[in-house]
């Protein structure tokens, strides 16, 4: 499933699974606000603590797994949720 990057809120509460809306601060992806490829369901991925952003905005991956409390478990790579 491709991830489908939008800007704003009102953008993300009308997306469908796999949408991802990056949070910026200073010029810097802090945290990524997405609807959850398995349930649709938001989650915030934060980037500070627990992953690392590679390949934003053109073809961005993470660089270990989210999972979500739905029981879907998934890698972002290179724009695609696997």
């Amino acid at each position: 499933m491709n991830a489908t990057f939008v800007e704003t809120w009102d953008e993300l509460d009308a997306a469908e699974r796999g949408a991802v809306m990056a949070c910026i601060r200073e010029d810097e992806v802090v945290s990524l606000v997405a609807r959850c490829p398995g349930c649709g369901e938001m989650t915030t991925i934060d980037l500070e603590d627990q992953f690392k952003l590679t390949g934003f905005p053109t073809l961005p991956t993470l660089d270990a797994p989210v999972r979500h409390s739905c029981g879907w478990s998934g890698k972002l790579t290179n724009g695609v949720w696997k």
